[in-house]
């Protein structure tokens, strides 16, 4: 399964639970559990406040406009932040200016554990959290140079699956399809645009490939492209 949606095809709305949030959401849904890959954004005022809690699920958050600090960890654009499931993490003090991430999951999680109260029901000791930050700048490093090719490594591949990686393609770069593993793969398109298979791409558009498909052949548009490839551990 290949899916594909652009921000335009998405709607940002105040999240139910706490109107002061606002989510746009691309795929799945944030208020009942779907069969499928979940990914949304997640929009906080200057200066909230979020208890430290967990999921029953692994993630990645991509933190992408304002920032927050996450515990001991201050996070900013772009912030790439992986956590297992059943792993605590918090919590948020955001800045003055607010903050926005998105939120990349291979189903649907529907809520949060608080901690410490959900501490007894934790089915799992707490695991990874891994952080790595974005090394290129896509206004300078994109240049006019068809065929250009940068790659830099996020979080190494490991035996599950897990991985995170960098790319940016220079004007008219394919890239060609490639064997997803894990849970499945997400595409998360920071700047410029790219021809997914037959599907266009955007910036702040998310694809998905389920594990055990080929990623599409890409190629980048005329501005060339800078994107984030994250793929989820098996379960």
């Amino acid at each position: 399964m290949i899916v594909v949606k652009n921000r335009a095809e998405t709607q940002s709305r105040p999240v139910t639970a706490e109107p002061r949030l606002q989510s746009r959401v691309y795929l799945g849904s944030i208020e009942e559990s779907q069969r499928g890959p979940q990914a949304f954004t997640a929009t906080f005022p200057p200066s909230y406040e979020l208890h430290a809690h967990y999921h029953d699920c692994d993630q990645f958050q991509i933190f992408v406009e304002g920032s927050a600090t996450v515990g001991r960890r201050t996070v900013g654009p772009v912030t790439v932040m992986y956590t297992d499931s059943y792993t605590p993490y918090g919590p948020y003090r955001i800045a003055a200016e607010g903050m926005t991430f998105y939120n990349v999951r291979a189903y649907s999680n529907i809520g949060s554990m608080p901690m410490p109260e959900s501490k007894p029901i934790q089915e799992r000791h707490r695991g990874r959290i891994i952080e790595a930050q974005t090394r290129f700048d896509g206004s300078v490093d994109l240049g006019d140079i068809p065929g250009m090719m940068r790659r830099a490594t996020m979080i190494e591949l490991g035996d599950d699956g897990l991985s995170a990686y960098e790319v940016v393609l220079g004007p008219d770069t394919g890239l060609e399809a490639e064997a997803v593993a894990g849970s499945g793969r997400f595409y998360i398109v920071l700047r410029g645009a790219m021809w997914f298979g037959d599907r266009d791409l955007q910036a702040d558009g998310v694809a998905f490939v389920s594990p055990g498909d080929s990623s599409p052949f890409v190629r980048s548009g005329a501005e060339g492209v800078h994107f984030l490839q994250l793929q989820l551990p098996c379960v």
